[in-house]
């Protein structure tokens, strides 16, 4: 497949906000189902915004456009304040998301430019353009706040989109390799300094669009199989470190040519936007069968947001909050729920069970557990003793992944019983401690830092941990 081989324009995410963030905040939070989207409902491709979720939703506005050029592909940036688009098919610009600020173009020239991508930095712009005289196209990388040239990253061909890898040092792409026709995942160094490293190779089976989620722990792509009478098209939910699949999502039943043509994700991580082309219904043209639809990551609540005979797709999720930088997380509330086991990994991070002073162990789980309010804990029913046999829960990040360990480390849990926490170097030294003091039942966020952290010791019983997110 060659670049937007489908006939209409691949897509992209939407959307922020900063000193008007905290206005904005106060709205977005109940329910964080808010997005910017593209559509040409005003008569020219403009940037919209959509609450869902809610009273009397979806409800939709246009953002203020200062004049007619046309403006698509939203991404939000990870502080919610900010939007990068492209302005005029050839213009990466950006913008604040209320759009009362003057639009700054970050890279421009004659070339068609595709899918702006905002780093977990918040300084940098990932970006697509299509080369002279062909269908094919390189990514580059350039600086948000504007001094310097984009550095090119790489220079795939047949493309099918892109966005960071965790971390912000690195790009995933879809790509043709060598003597295929169909895509598969690569990844590559955002500084274009190594070659790129393809990481799945899956025959007749194109994987598209990859989408990193807000947070960054997740990576959703989709997988389109050819076969008569239509194409097969699925989504996949992954880690994002180790692509080990989490969910699969089957929207629409085979038929004709391949439709999905962007996927953002909800503000708070457990949910898809899907634009997608609806050939089953009326519309004057191809282009205006593209509707948005929401779905969760587990493929239930399927809803269409959009009915309107026009354009619109290209949806991204704003975040319900300003996400710290580089920061990625394990996404507890996101994973399916488990049988008790002695370990389990999620975003690279191996989670261990207590071993009791018999010498059993005290197995772990994923459920709705401290506090029971329907998103789902790692439930560490024991972990009170190291001594006679005993050994705590640990948390541990492989070197392979992560080096000598993350700078800090965020854990948000609560407990029925007790819980502290104490963080080890790749040599055994400690490196910080922390314990968790708001009560019985109440989440609450503890911090670890001080130095590399390659494993934390949990000590306890009745914990409940919401999630775990680090720092490089």
């Amino acid at each position: 497949m060659a670049f937007a081989a489908r006939g209409w324009m691949r897509p992209i995410r939407p959307g922020g906000l900063r000193a008007a963030a905290l206005l904005a905040a106060a709205v977005l939070l109940p329910g964080c189902r808010h997005l910017v989207f593209t559509s040409d409902r005003g008569g020219t491709e403009q940037l919209h915004r959509m609450r869902h979720g809610g009273l009397g939703s979806p409800s939709t506005s246009p953002l203020p456009a200062p004049d007619t050029s046309t403006r698509s592909q939203p991404d939000v940036s990870p502080g919610a304040d900010l939007l990068a688009y492209v302005r005029g098919g050839t213009d990466v610009v950006v913008r604040d998301l209320p759009g009362a600020g003057a639009e700054r173009a970050v890279a421009g020239g004659a070339l068609s430019k595709y899918h702006p991508r905002w780093s977990c930095g918040q300084d940098r712009i990932a970006y697509a353009e299509r080369t002279s005289g062909q269908d094919d196209a390189r990514i580059l990388v350039v600086r948000a706040d504007g001094p310097g040239a984009p550095v090119v990253a790489a220079s795939p061909g047949s493309y099918g989109g892109h966005d960071w890898a965790p971390g912000g040092t690195a790009i995933f792409y879809s790509a043709a390799p060598a003597g295929s026709t169909a895509h598969d995942l690569f990844q590559v160094s955002a500084d274009g300094s190594a070659s790129p490293v393809q990481l799945t190779h899956t025959p007749q089976v194109s994987e598209d669009l990859p989408t990193l989620s807000h947070r960054g722990d997740l990576l959703a792509w989709v997988n389109v199989l050819p076969l008569a009478p239509g194409y097969v098209e699925t989504v996949t939910v992954a880690d994002a470190r180790t692509l080990s699949p989490m969910h699969q999502i089957t929207l629409q039943a085979p038929q004709g040519g391949a439709r999905i043509g962007s996927l953002g994700f909800w503000g708070d991580d457990r949910g898809l936007y899907v634009g997608t082309k609806l050939p089953e219904i009326a519309a004057p043209s191809e282009k205006a069968k593209l509707e948005i639809l929401s779905v969760k990551l587990d493929g239930t609540g399927k809803t269409r947001l959009t009915d309107n005979q026009l354009y619109d797709s290209q949806p991204d999720g704003i975040p319900c909050a300003p996400i710290p930088v580089c920061r990625s997380c394990a996404g507890i509330g996101g994973l399916a729920e488990t049988a008790p086991a002695d370990s389990l990994t999620a975003a690279g991070v191996v989670f261990e069970a207590a071993t009791l002073p018999g010498g059993a162990r005290s197995q772990i789980s994923v459920t709705d557990y401290c506090p029971r309010d329907g998103v789902r804990e790692l439930k560490v029913p024991w972990s009170q003793s190291s001594t006679g046999g005993a050994a705590h829960a640990r948390i541990l990040f492989p070197a392979g992944s992560f080096g000598g360990g993350p700078s800090s480390v965020d854990l948000t849990a609560c407990h029925y019983s007790a819980m502290a926490l104490t963080a080890y170097d790749g040599n055994g030294a400690v490196v910080s401690t922390a314990s968790h003091t708001a009560g019985q039942g109440l989440l609450q966020t503890l911090t670890l830092g001080g130095g590399r952290i390659a494993r934390i010791d949990v000590a306890g019983a009745e914990i409940g941990i919401r999630d775990i997110c680090w720092r490089p």
